[in-house]
C-alpha cells in the first residue's frame, strides 16, 4: 500500500525531524507551519474525489502557504481496464497578482508521472497577472490517479480549480513499476511565514506588528492613537466641558444681549450696539481746550458720562474728526469736547448719542 511504501515513510520521518527543529528554537513558535490548518485533503490518503461524466469533471478548493493550508490531494479514478490520455488543467485565481500554484502528478503506486513547476519566488514578484493557469498531459494513464495541488512559494495562496479530461487510447503494452521503487517528495521546503499581528495584542517582538495600532476605544479616546483621531471623548451632560466637542451640542444658544463667557457658542459673538439718540447742538463755545458742544439730551432722556457720538452731516453721516465723548451731563443737555472749528459745527448741528457697551 501506498501509506507502507518507503517514500512515505520517508515523507513521515522529515516531518517528525521538522517539529523537533522547532521546538528546539523558539522562533518557530511565532511562525505558521505548512500545514498547521491543513483538512484531511492535506495528506493523499484523504484525497478528494474528481468526480467524472463523460470523462471529464473538475473540483475546486484552496490552497494558502499563509493560512497553513498549503497542500490539497485529488484522487482521479479513471474507468476500470482503461488507459488513455489524462489532460489536467489548473486556473487559480490569487488574493494578489503574481501569486503561483503548482501541482505533481503520482500513479496508485506512488511514483510520480507528471509535474508542472512551481515559479522562482522572484518571477512570482514581477508578475502582475490576476489568474493563473497551468497544464499538463499524462499518456498512457490508468487506474488511480492522485494529484497533488499546491502553493508554490512562502506568501503564495490562490482560489483553484482542477480540471480533468481522459481521452482513452489502445494500450499496446503497461509497464509494471515497483511499488516501492520511487519515493512520492515533499513540495521545496520553505521557511514559515510571521504570524500575522493581532491589533487587539500587539506583540513589540514581532515585525509584523511594527506600526500597527490598537483599535480606539470611543469611550476613552486616546490622542496618542492614530485610530482615535477625530474621535472626541463622550460629554457628561452633568459637567458639561466647553473644550470638548461633544459637549457644544449641549449648550444653549448665544444670547447676544446676555453674552456668556463660558458658553462656547458665544465665541465670536458680540453684543450689537444700542440703537443711537438723535440730538442737536443748542450752544457752541470755544475756549483754549477746544470747542466745547452743548447737547440738549441729558439724563432725563438716559443719557450719561461716557456716551460716545458723532456730528452728522444732514445725510446722516458722521462728519471727519467729529467723533466725542460726553464729559458732564445735566437733567435736559449733556456737554462734549469736539476737534472741529465752530464754523463746522455751526453747519453741522445735529448728532448722534450712542451708550457705553
Amino acid at each position: 500500500m501506498l501509506g507502507n511504501s518507503p517514500g512515505f515513510r520517508r515523507r513521515a520521518t522529515v516531518g517528525l525531524i521538522t517539529v523537533l527543529a522547532c521546538l528546539v528554537f523558539v522562533s518557530c513558535a511565532r511562525n505558521i507551519k505548512q500545514d498547521a490548518r491543513t483538512g484531511k485533503d492535506g495528506k493523499y490518503k484523504g484525497a478528494k474525489s474528481v468526480e467524472l461524466a463523460n470523462n471529464e469533471g473538475d473540483v475546486s478548493g484552496i490552497v494558502t502557504y499563509p493560512g497553513g493550508d498549503r497542500v490539497d490531494w485529488k484522487l482521479i479514478e479513471l474507468p476500470v481496464d482503461k488507459s488513455g490520455k489524462l489532460e489536467l488543467e489548473l486556473s487559480w485565481k490569487p488574493p494578489r497578482p503574481g501569486l503561483d500554484l503548482a501541482f505533481d502528478v503520482y500513479d496508485e503506486w506512488g511514483t510520480k508521472i507528471g509535474s508542472v513547476k512551481p515559479k522562482k519566488p522572484s518571477a512570482s514578484k514581477k508578475s502582475k497577472k490576476k489568474r493563473g493557469k497551468k497544464s499538463t498531459s499524462i499518456e498512457n494513464a490508468k487506474g488511480k490517479i492522485y494529484v497533488e495541488v499546491y502553493a508554490s512559494n512562502r506568501g503564495d495562496a490562490g482560489k483553484y480549480k482542477l480540471y480533468a479530461k481522459f481521452t482513452e487510447t489502445v494500450v499496446v503494452a503497461v509497464p509494471v513499476f515497483d511499488p516501492g521503487a520511487q519515493p512520492i517528495p515533499e513540495p521545496p521546503k520553505l521557511a514559515a511565514v510571521p504570524t500575522a499581528c493581532d491589533p487587539t495584542a500587539i506583540d513589540d517582538k514581532n515585525p509584523e506588528c511594527k506600526g500597527v495600532h490598537p483599535p480606539c476605544d470611543p469611550a476613552k479616546p486616546d490622542k496618542t492613537n492614530p485610530n482615535c483621531s477625530g474621535v472626541s471623548t463622550p460629554c457628561d451632560p452633568n459637567a458639561l466641558d466647553p473644550t470638548n466637542p461633544s459637549c457644544i451640542p449641549l449648550y444653549p444658544e448665544c444670547d447676544p444681549m446676555a453674552i456668556d463667557p463660558k458658553n462656547p457658542k458665544c465665541k465670536g459673538i458680540t453684543k450689537p450696539k444700542a440703537k443711537p439718540i438723535d440730538g442737536s447742538i443748542i450752544s457752541v463755545d470755544v475756549n483754549d481746550s477746544g470747542t466745547i458742544i452743548t447737547i440738549d439730551q441729558g439724563k432725563k432722556s438716559a443719557v450719561d458720562r461716557g456716551w460716545t457720538g458723532d456730528i452728522v452731516d444732514k445725510n446722516g453721516k458722521p462728519i471727519s474728526k467729529g467723533s466725542f465723548t460726553i464729559y458732564k451731563v445735566s437733567e435736559r443737555s449733556s456737554f462734549a469736547k469736539v476737534q472741529v472749528s465752530r464754523d463746522i459745527v455751526n453747519k453741522n448741528l445735529t448728532v448722534k448719542l450712542y451708550p457705553p457697551d
